[in-house]
């Protein structure tokens, strides 16, 4: 079945047999009708072992914590915090923020200093 427009399946076939000798690798599974994806984003997930599974699920846990209870320098500080605990990439919470025109590097910093602090949370 033809997947572009305008491009017979002869050409279709043709394209992708240069792709894959350039090294492509395709990521759809082009012998259905309704081409799928043949690797979810949540494969990765599925794939690891249990305990780096606990291991993310007690970060995250911490993370919520210390949103609640940190004292964040400033409401944008806080918000790349929250945006982090949700799980969202330092490239999306920099989308998000970018009122600011923070870079992705700052937001990274903020992200890893805040990490680093333990309990009792002090503000230097």
């Amino acid at each position: 079945m033809n997947r572009i427009p305008g491009l017979s399946k002869a050409e279709f076939d043709k394209w992708n047999q240069i792709l894959v000798e350039s090294g492509h690798e395709e990521i759809e599974d082009f012998s259905r009708d309704q081409p799928q994806l043949k690797r979810h984003h949540g494969y990765d997930f599925r794939s690891m072992d249990p305990l780096a599974i606990q291991s993310k699920t007690v970060y995250y846990q911490v993370a919520q914590e210390k949103l609640r209870l940190y004292p964040f320098k400033n409401e944008t500080d806080k918000l790349v915090w929250q945006l982090h605990t949700e799980g969202l990439s330092i490239r999306e919470i920099t989308r998000r923020i970018n009122k600011k025109k923070y870079k992705q590097t700052q937001v990274f910093r903020k992200i890893k200093k805040i990490s680093e602090k333990k309990f009792p949370y002090d503000t230097e």
